[in-house]
């Protein structure tokens, strides 16, 4: 039998978190390989790494946490992944589906790095980070069926270091038939501390980019995002037993935030329309 490709390889990993709290070490010494066209599950109690372990794979754990030992994807230390290693990962994988992507007649809208900029387990977030790593990203994809989605709640994040503001971002990439879809989302002020507001509550106006979508006469998709709960917050902390009655309130059947964000975006539109 021929030996199948080593694609991952898991060598004494371990991550602590440092807390006010203290540290807290969630994994110790896990050791594991995954061969090409192999599934592999890892099995425990809740709160046993199983989850830790697959997001410092991926790179996304927080600055808090202190990830030790070796990760290695087809022989490459992912730590140690540089820019321009990821943009050649990027250009082979975007080129790779490009012809499915077109056959199947979809769009992919590209989602910003959120937050943007900041590393996340020492990996770099370098393409889909500023105006020109998006430039660069879809001169490389060269498709009319891949694109941005612009979420504006990450770009205000982002403030000065995305090098084009949202509604600039909309603008040129609009122009170019490339702005696919919008998460409507405003914060109170960029990077590094930053609360998800009501539409009317952050530090944008959220109407310069209804106005600009007009300007480009964006025919995607506007859909509200990161709606904050609202409620006291004596009853979301509640130890009701009764969960699904807290999930009624505050959970994904909480229509009340939703519900005034499409009003206010409504309102937006109808404004636009009228100036």
């Amino acid at each position: 039998m021929t030996e199948k490709e080593l694609l991952l390889s898991v060598e004494n990993l371990s991550v602590t978190f440092y807390t006010p709290r203290g540290t807290v070490q969630a994994v110790r010494d896990a050791s594991f390989q995954v061969h090409r066209g192999e599934v592999l599950g890892i099995v425990g109690e809740s709160g046993c790494g199983k989850s830790t372990s697959a997001f410092s794979i991926m790179g996304y754990l927080p600055s808090t946490a202190e990830v030790k030992g070796s990760i290695l994807f087809e022989g490459t230390e992912i730590g140690d992944l540089s820019e321009e290693e990821l943009r050649k990962n990027f250009e082979y994988y975007i080129k790779a589906v490009k012809p499915t992507i077109e056959e199947s007649g979809v769009k992919i809208g590209i989602h910003p790095d959120d937050p943007p900029g900041l590393k996340l387990g020492g990996v770099p977030r370098c393409i889909f980070s500023t105006f020109s790593g998006y430039q660069r990203a879809l001169e490389i994809a060269d498709s009319p069926n891949i694109g941005i989605c612009l979420c504006a709640g990450t770009w205000l994040e982002g403030g000065d270091t995305t090098e084009k503001n949202v509604t600039e971002m909309a603008k040129y990439f609009g122009d170019q038939n490339k702005l696919f879809k919008i998460h409507f989302r405003n914060v109170d002020k960029p990077l590094p501390h930053f609360k998800e507001t009501f539409l009317d509550d952050g530090y944008m106006d959220m109407y310069k980019i209804i106005k600009v979508l007009k300007e480009v006469n964006f025919d995607g998709i506007i859909i509200p995002d990161h709606n904050p709960t609202m409620g006291s917050l004596a009853d979301r902390n509640s130890t009701d037993p009764h969960w699904h009655h807290k999930e009624e309130k505050y959970g994904v059947a909480n229509r009340i935030p939703t519900a005034f964000a499409i009003g206010y975006m409504k309102a937006l539109i109808e404004r636009v329309e009228e100036d």
